[in-house]
């Protein structure tokens, strides 16, 4: 099952730059599908998402949590604790948990896995780290570079990145990261990865990915590439010729919009000449002014805003012309 939604969210934390007490995300998961299959699937969708919008500048951080959970030999709760850890990079509260529990010799092999970053050839370095612990993880991620190239996403849109732990108890394998590399510290603006939460609320135990892309984050990355094109400008836009006409007006609306056209019409009562410098204002192709006596005769007064010609045409003739076909 495939599922998404978008809607605000609330963050107890102090609010700064890119990071608001309410922020809007969107969220999709991937619910019951093979894990590498939907593992990939997953990441090509986020990845592709910013695509879609026009980002340029997106880089995909990888890990994999479920090696990190056979390496320590802690129960769960104090398996979180170290994950948190990691995951804040927090050293100093790292050195303390492991003093707790009377393993600081991991920590020299923790700091030193979490620092390493970049392509496959770092996942022999990770395993030899964890001594062999973990080592169907980084299979499995090899594996599943094999599977983005397939969807299409190169090597240069990811990295593998032992530091991405997202410390939070449901997740259980694979773990990303993405950053939109031109907001500096603020740079990341989405992760997810793969967790077990189904049986929480009484389903069966099956495999589950996803993952969220904080909106107002994309809003400032797109802004600060330049990604956004402007608006795209009206077709037409529809003046009545006094009151009398708004009725014939909006049925002259509502046929354009019926053909597929960007039309629009005044709603706050201007006269025509204001209405002409508002449809000039907001670079509307066309202005449509219907007044009676061109609607006795079937036809209404088309404006051409880019050099002011002016002619009668009947409503047909009208929507080819605006589309480019006929005279």
């Amino acid at each position: 099952m495939k599922v998404y939604c978008t809607g605000p969210a609330f963050r107890y934390e102090e609010p700064q730059k890119g990071r608001h007490r309410e922020f809007f995300q969107l969220n999709a998961e991937v619910i019951g599908g093979s894990t590498l299959a939907s593992d990939a699937e997953v990441l090509a969708l986020a990845i592709g998402t910013m695509r879609a919008i026009g980002l340029k500048q997106v880089k995909a951080r990888i890990g994999n949590i479920g090696m990190l959970r056979s390496f320590l030999p802690f129960g769960p709760a104090d398996q979180a604790i170290v994950l948190h850890a990691l995951d804040k990079k927090n050293m100093p509260m790292l050195d303390a948990e492991l003093a707790r529990l009377g393993r600081t010799d991991l920590a020299e092999p923790l700091k030193r896995l979490i620092a390493l970053s970049g392509d496959s050839s770092i996942l022999e370095e990770a395993g030899e780290l964890l001594g062999g612990a973990g080592s169907e993880g980084f299979d499995y991620l090899h594996t599943l570079s094999e599977q983005l190239y397939h969807y299409g996403i190169s090597a240069s849109d990811y990295a593998f990145d032992m530091g991405v732990v997202r410390g939070l108890d449901y997740y259980s394998g694979m773990v990303f990261e993405i950053d939109s590399p031109n907001l500096g510290a603020e740079k990341q603006v989405g992760g997810g990865g793969a967790y077990s939460l189904a049986q929480v609320f009484g389903g069966e135990a099956v495999p589950q990915t996803g993952f969220a892309l904080g909106l107002d984050r994309l809003v400032m990355a797109g802004d600060a590439e330049g990604a956004f094109a402007p608006a795209t400008p009206l077709d037409a836009y529809v003046i009545p010729i006094g009151d009398a006409m708004r009725g014939k007006a909006v049925e002259v609306l509502a046929s354009l919009r019926a053909a597929g056209l960007r039309a629009d019409i005044d709603l706050v009562g201007r006269g025509p000449s204001k209405n002409l410098d508002y449809a000039n204002a907001i670079q509307a192709r066309y202005a449509i002014l219907v007044g009676e006596k061109e609607t006795r005769g079937g036809s209404v007064a088309v404006r051409d805003m880019a050099n002011g010609q002016q002619r009668e045409v009947s409503l047909e003739t009208l929507v080819a012309a605006i589309r480019g076909v006929g005279p």
